[in-house]
């Protein structure tokens, strides 16, 4: 039986994957914001631009406003694989949560829960 936490590794490494392949302008890599999906060449995730075109934003007020380095065609791009990138960011959130609450009870620490946590 695989446990939890295996298979959110490979789903994980998966959508990394997919998002690669769909997208050159977006990737995902561990390594960088802990592969939340990130605008390339920048450390800005996209999940939160996203966020806010979904609460009224245009994308010309999310470019200046933040003062951002990406492009209205970036956005674009991430409007079109917009899916793809919140499954990957859900994943990434669970295995977060899951190494959290597994540390958590290694040393003892029960019934406090993982989303509780500041990292």
């Amino acid at each position: 039986m695989v446990d939890r936490g295996e298979k959110i590794g490979h789903n994980f490494r998966l959508m990394s994957d997919a998002v690669k392949k769909l997208s050159p302008r977006i990737v995902s890599d561990p390594k960088i914001q802990g592969g939340e999906p990130c605008f390339a060449g920048t450390r800005i995730m996209v999940r939160p631009i996203l966020d806010l075109l979904e609460a009224g934003y245009t994308s010309l007020q999310v470019i200046e406003d933040g003062g951002h380095h990406f492009t209205e065609q970036d956005i674009e791009e991430a409007l079109s694989i917009r899916e793809v990138i919140f499954q990957l960011s859900d994943e990434i959130r669970a295995r977060a949560e899951a190494r959290i609450e597994r540390e958590l009870s290694a040393v003892g620490i029960v019934g406090v829960e993982a989303a509780d946590v500041k990292v």
